[in-house]
């Protein structure tokens, strides 16, 4: 894993259990080296990593029905709708990470 990937997910962990925002997770990590500058755009996952990663977490059955659901735990707004900034991105992936760990 590229250090800046690592560092952007143990930032957004950190934040996540402390309560904060996405858009704290992501505003606080700081690149610490040339390559980091350049990493940290692929930092965030893509679309494409993220569905691979809802078909992981739900099973590639419910992968279509949940992204266009309306999710509460998202305001409300589908993952799909969602997953066109990386702000929402990083919400979709922490819903993710707590139905993957039974907070949900």
């Amino acid at each position: 894993m590229a250090a800046s990937k690592r560092g952007r997910k143990e930032t957004q962990a950190r934040a996540m259990q402390a309560g904060s925002s996405c858009s704290e997770a992501v505003s606080e990590y700081q690149p610490t080296t040339s390559s980091d500058v350049i990493l940290d755009t692929v930092a965030i996952p893509n679309e494409v990593e993220l569905v691979q990663r809802a078909a992981e977490v739900l099973g590639s059955q419910q992968v279509a029905a949940w992204m266009q659901s309306n999710v509460p735990s998202l305001g409300g707004e589908t993952p799909y709708r969602l997953m066109q900034t990386p702000e929402g991105r990083c919400q979709v992936e922490r819903v993710l990470l707590m139905i993957e760990h039974g907070v949900y």
